[in-house]
């Protein structure tokens, strides 16, 4: 799981952004959904280990499919493997070329 997970730092304190969040304004950000499911919930400063869960009807951006590291339940809520393919794929278009690959048609890189 540790291979999937992504790790911030809390950049606001979970209770303060639990009660900005249905004023609107600022995006939700997927470290502090995932820090709202700890319990006793980290400070601001803390850092936060989470994942992104496989997509479910009315759940599509990253911040609603945040899960903490510390709740990871195979059965019930695992980790989406096509996003993080989705993302290798996109860093590897972007930076590919400075180390000398290139992405297929197919997604999967190739030394140059």
């Amino acid at each position: 799981m540790a291979e999937v997970a992504k790790t911030e730092a809390l950049g606001q304190n979970p209770d303060a952004y639990e009660r900005l969040m249905p004023e609107g304004g600022k995006p939700r950000r997927a470290s502090a959904e995932a820090a709202l499911q700890l319990n006793p919930r980290p400070r601001m400063g803390d850092r936060v280990s989470y994942y992104i869960t496989a997509k479910a009807k009315g759940k599509t951006n990253d911040w609603q499919r945040a899960r903490a590291v510390a709740l990871y339940d195979a059965v019930a809520a695992p980790y989406d493997p096509d996003y993080y393919l989705k993302k290798l794929d996109d860093w590897l278009e972007r930076y590919g070329s400075f180390l000398g690959v290139k992405p297929h048609d197919d997604g999967q890189g190739e030394l140059l």
